[in-house]
């Protein structure tokens, strides 16, 4: 406590990942990543109805409050690549699937009028016409899903074509896929490679 305040929070936090990988024939391998990432936190907020600063609230007799969080993210992409080398040609074919969901809720009050005899304690606010507390809160949810292409042709390892393609669906609602769009690119790049230098 520090001049008549103390802030404290208390966070339970926890964060999973998977990577799996298999290789269904020869050049053909299906994988997956996923992550987790968890939190909730708990914040306290005292203020001495006897300290100065105490003086200063609602009601001339301190505050006390406390706030609940919870936020939960969700990362996952799936897909299957095929390589194929026939001779000077080099081929690489690649489709995935990706998954991104965040929910996120918070709830916090704050009341005043402290019983200086209960500190650090809700028994301490008084709750009349005079001393209400504040009460405040908030929900989030929001998701999105993609789907992906990749593709490269490679020529006796000096010419590379690769064409890309991608479309998203995103929600920040109940309401999954609410939005959507679409982007794809080609390029044609050229590089000499394992070429010797006399």
């Amino acid at each position: 406590m520090l001049y008549g305040t103390s802030d404290k929070t208390e966070q339970f936090k926890t964060i999973l990942g998977v990577n799996l990988a298999y290789e269904i024939i020869k050049g053909l391998k299906i994988s997956t990543r996923n992550g987790i990432d968890y939190r909730n936190s708990v914040d306290q907020v005292f203020i001495n109805p006897l300290s100065y600063i105490g003086s200063r609230q609602a009601g001339g007799k301190g505050a006390f409050g406390e706030g609940f969080r919870r936020n939960f993210n969700l990362v996952s992409t799936s897909g299957i690549t095929y390589k194929k080398r026939l001779d000077l040609h080099d081929f690489e074919l690649s489709g995935f699937i990706e998954y991104l969901y965040s929910n996120a809720r918070s709830f916090s009050y704050r009341g005043f009028g402290l019983d200086d005899r209960l500190p650090e304690t809700p028994k301490s606010i008084t709750v009349s016409a005079g001393f209400l507390p504040t009460i405040s809160g908030a929900r989030s949810n929001s998701a999105m899903l993609s789907y992906m292409g990749v593709g490269r042709y490679t020529f006796n390892n000096k010419y590379t074509l690769t064409a890309s393609y991608r479309y998203d669906g995103a929600s920040v609602s109940s309401v999954p896929l609410k939005t959507a769009g679409m982007a794809s690119t080609l390029s044609a790049p050229t590089g000499i490679l394992n070429r010797s230098i006399s």
